[in-house]
């Protein structure tokens, strides 16, 4: 009881102790002295002279609308206006759906276990950064999202603004930058060319005669630069462009002249280089025939061979179909890249009879590497067949 008396005046005395003190008195605005009993009615006069003349100011403005000058707009007010309204509505959405708790409980409850209490250590860094380097962390982040979401916007608006900001403060650095795109864009295409477990990197010679003739065409650099072409070139460096086709004349038109001046180039180069290894390929599974041969050979002068599995019938068997198949592989190879060579002027028999010249001339002192270097040559081998082109039979 005596507890329950002692909290109603404690609380009556809070309610009205406001009514038994004033307020404090404000600190005086100047010097700290008090000012002197004679100053004291000249600056009564003053504050009731100012009272009149700023009531008149008032009248008069009031007669007068004047009114300061609205400063000019900042240049980035649009997106900071925009970015304010998104937010605002993000945030009224998740009052309205209430899923903020339900989130956190769950984001609670999976917090402490891998690979989730990483994530809130990894974001819980990165937000105590500086502000400048957790702005460009976000930035990157923001930036590599949106390019995998959308990457033919954020090609026409990223990469076309800066391209257009080269393009009229510094014509060079715009030629180069596109220059150096349509490279990438080759080696990229080089790599879809390549078959699986074959290497075929664009020679640096063709990679400068490609890049000169690019400079020099002074229409395709500035259409290459075109947000239209922007829009487009994500799908330029995802499929072949022998594959491809645009509706659109100018699509179209940049397509044609792309893959006639510098994708057929580099398809005669990958082409060449498939056929070299699938020669290589079937050179092997030669070898490994003749060697399953041999071993069978020998074994059969000893008695029966086993024709059950890991005997080496068996291994002649698989041995002669991956050999056959790699054969049938180095003749389809063969075909597309003498195509191919064709399509850019090229013979494939004269670039590889010119080799064989070159090597005959350049080891001509040594008869050993000479009658090696023979076995390659089709005019020698013309000259031993009585059969073959160079003479009839008699």
């Amino acid at each position: 009881m005596l507890k329950e008396v002692r909290r109603a005046i404690l609380c009556v005395a809070v309610v009205t102790v406001r009514c038994f003190i004033g307020q404090a008195p404000r600190p005086p605005i100047g010097p700290s002295r008090p000012p002197s009993r004679a100053s004291q009615p000249l600056a009564v006069s003053w504050h009731g002279w100012h009272h009149v003349h700023r009531t008149v100011w008032q009248r008069l403005s009031s007669a007068w609308p004047w009114q300061k000058p609205k400063p000019e707009p900042y240049f980035l007010q649009p997106l900071h206006d925009f970015y304010h309204a998104v937010t605002m509505q993000l945030h009224l959405l998740w009052k309205a759906t209430g899923l903020g708790p339900w989130l956190m409980l769950f984001w609670t409850a999976l917090s402490p276990y891998p690979p989730f209490s990483w994530l809130q250590w990894l974001v819980l860094k990165v937000w105590h950064l500086p502000l400048l380097y957790r702005s460009y962390i976000m930035f990157l982040f923001v930036d590599n999202v949106w390019k995998w979401l959308l990457p033919s916007f954020h090609s026409e608006v990223v990469v076309g603004a800066w391209l257009a900001l080269l393009y009229r403060f510094n014509p060079k650095a715009y030629v180069q930058r596109v220059v150096n795109r349509l490279v990438s864009m080759l080696n990229k295409q080089a790599k879809l060319l390549s078959p699986k477990g074959v290497k075929a990197p664009l020679p640096q010679e063709l990679l400068e005669t490609l890049c000169t003739r690019l400079r020099n065409d002074a229409q395709l650099l500035q259409v290459l630069g075109h947000h239209r072409t922007l829009r487009v070139w994500p799908k330029l460096r995802r499929q072949t462009l022998g594959s491809l086709s645009f509706s659109s004349p100018r699509e179209a038109w940049l397509l044609k002249t792309i893959v006639d001046g510098y994708y057929r180039e580099v398809e005669a180069e990958v082409k060449e280089a498939t056929l070299v290894a699938a020669a290589q390929q079937a050179a092997a599974k030669m070898r490994a025939l003749h060697e399953a041969m041999d071993s069978a050979r020998l074994a059969s002068k000893d008695g029966g061979l086993s024709q059950g599995t890991g005997g080496l019938m068996t291994e002649v068997d698989v041995a002669s179909a991956q050999a056959a198949d790699a054969i049938i592989a180095l003749g389809q190879a063969k075909v597309e890249a003498q195509e191919a060579t064709a399509r850019v002027g090229k013979a494939l028999g004269k670039t590889w009879q010119a080799k064989m010249d070159e090597l005959m001339d350049a080891h001509k002192a040594v008869p050993d590497v000479v009658a090696e270097l023979r076995r390659l040559d089709p005019k020698d081998k013309d000259q031993k067949d009585p059969k073959g082109p160079g003479k009839k039979p008699k």
